[in-house]
């Protein structure tokens, strides 16, 4: 995931600033890294940029250049030290993403540990 850091980093000060195509083209360049290393779990961690960033340009109610602040959905975090992914009008961070895919992982009792 240290890969991610410089893109998630500039992802989140982009969608901070409320510049989503400029977020977009972070979360884009992070998926190319990660896709180029072979690193499954970093491009779908990327995706989530992406899918984030294009919620905001599609559904928002923020105009390009307007304050981001969106938050968890799930556990309520929200911040710059916080990595979302998007759906309509629902948001979930890298950790709970965590939570539900080791919930639903094969082999899994479908609870987390």
């Amino acid at each position: 995931m240290d890969k991610l850091d410089p893109a998630s980093r500039a992802w989140q000060a982009a969608m901070d600033q409320g510049k989503f195509k400029d977020a977009l083209k972070a979360g884009y360049q992070a998926w190319f890294q990660c896709e180029t290393d072979g690193d499954e779990h970093g491009s779908m961690a990327a995706l989530g940029l992406i899918h984030l960033a294009i919620a905001e340009l599609i559904f928002g109610n923020r105009k390009e250049g307007a304050a981001a602040a969106p938050s968890c959905s799930f556990c309520g975090r929200s911040g710059s030290q916080v990595r979302l992914g998007a759906g309509p009008d629902v948001f979930i961070c890298a950790d709970c993403v965590g939570i539900f895919h080791q919930a639903f992982a094969p082999g899994s009792n479908g609870r987390p540990s």
